[in-house]
């Protein structure tokens, strides 16, 4: 029978829709078991969101470190994205091996770029964020948010075509370098084999940004603040902080890292 009420019609369709997505998800989650028990999602920024990897060779040294390092320190890399200001992990191992492989990591781009670019500092604002993987569904957007970051963006249209991602492993563009296993992370992500995975990459629903840490989120406090014309005292006072964690917020160099 034809539905004559727009709106009628429009809330109908809409919740059919709805009920659609919950059963694929439901299947989704029966079909796949996802091994997310210890898995971390990494994120590296650079000093005030300047170039990490402005160069396709700053970016093969970083890649080549890290990975090189993970193996070193028993830390086993299943997803890494390199961008212009930042990079993505997926990870497992533990703290003490993950600090290991990318102070190192960090320590060997610094040194390099900071002799090239006539600089000197601290080339990651916060280190790092380590941000442990809570459950199945904070696990699948995470597997999907990595590989997709080029895409959201707008650096390609197409995430198997983004250099520094071992999405294109994944999907069998490129082949895996000595420190990556593409066969290990598949079963990490729960997928049988690379088509079904790449379906599920390039043709999921929208993408939940990372959770903000304490960090993130006192970051967030005092900059809003100094937006007011608030100094760095009265930054401190407002927040139960010293003024020196406020500069470290402000300039992006809190050590803070969440999740371990």
């Amino acid at each position: 029978m034809r539905c004559t009420n727009v709106s009628v019609c429009f809330r109908e369709k809409t919740a059919s829709r709805v009920r659609a997505v919950l059963r694929f998800d439901e299947s989704m989650s029966k079909k796949r078991r996802i091994n997310h028990d210890g898995m971390v999602h990494v994120i590296g920024r650079s000093v005030h969101e300047n170039k990490l990897f402005s160069t396709d060779s700053y970016a093969s040294l970083f890649w080549n470190e890290v990975g090189l390092r993970s193996v070193e320190f028993d830390v086993r890399i299943v997803a890494l994205c390199l961008l212009g200001t930042h990079y993505h992990m997926l990870v497992f191992g533990s703290a003490k091996g993950l600090w290991e492989t990318l102070h190192r990591a960090h320590s060997k781009l610094a040194n390099v770029l900071n002799l090239k670019e006539e600089r000197r500092g601290a080339l990651i604002g916060r280190r790092y964020n380590a941000i442990g993987i809570n459950d199945e569904a904070h696990a699948m957007n995470a597997i999907r948010y990595v590989p997709m970051n080029p895409v959201h963006h707008r650096l390609h249209t197409d995430p198997a075509k983004w250099r520094w991602s071992t999405h294109r492993i994944l999907v069998g563009v490129e082949r895996a370098p000595a420190w990556f296993d593409p066969n290990a992370a598949l079963r990490s992500f729960g997928f049988a084999d690379s088509e079904s995975y790449n379906r599920f990459v390039v043709g999921g629903t929208h993408l939940e940004p990372p959770p903000m840490t304490p960090s993130d989120l006192l970051r967030h406090r005092a900059r809003g603040l100094a937006l007011y014309g608030i100094k760095t005292k009265g930054i401190a006072e407002n927040l139960g902080i010293s003024e020196r964690h406020v500069r470290r917020l402000m300039h992006g160099s809190a050590v803070e890292r969440e999740g371990l």
